[in-house]
């Protein structure tokens, strides 16, 4: 979605419902919206697998055919044989998850232990969400279905 119709929906969104527009303000464009995450999203680039394969390829640019292939293949294999041997270290410590994933899930936690949420209609998976930014701020109301 590009900036101009987010902008508009934003517009609406807030004469429609100030409260939850109040509520989404609070959070930065960038870290929900993909109009406006200038390129990465989650600390990930958001572009296309053949950027992605433009690093593996960048110094067999070059190359003939055969060599091209050749050396994709070993820096992909490379890669591969190195992720297998950090994740087994890592199996055998007893690590269900890498330590990055598990500083994200600890966060996560952390910011959840602030929100408190009612279900109200299990039919139609209306629920209502309490959350507090800080221990000093009135709790806010936002309804989710």
């Amino acid at each position: 979605m590009k900036q101009p119709i987010l902008d508009a929906k934003l517009a609406a969104l807030r004469s429609h419902s100030p409260e939850v527009a109040s509520w989404i303000n609070k959070i930065p464009l960038q870290k929900w919206t993909q109009a406006y995450d200038e390129g990465s999203r989650f600390r990930h680039m958001t572009t296309n697998l053949v950027e992605c394969m433009n690093s593996v390829l960048k110094r067999a640019c070059s190359l003939p055919i055969y060599a091209l292939i050749k050396a994709t293949f070993e820096s992909t294999t490379t890669w591969f044989v190195e992720r297998r041997v950090k994740s087994d270290s890592m199996l055998q410590a007893g690590h269900q998850y890498p330590e990055e994933i598990n500083a994200i899930i600890r966060k996560n936690q952390q910011q959840a232990g602030m929100c408190q949420v009612r279900r109200y209609s299990r039919e139609n998976n209306e629920f209502q969400v309490q959350e507090m930014f800080s221990p000093h701020d009135p709790p806010t109301n936002v309804f989710y279905s």
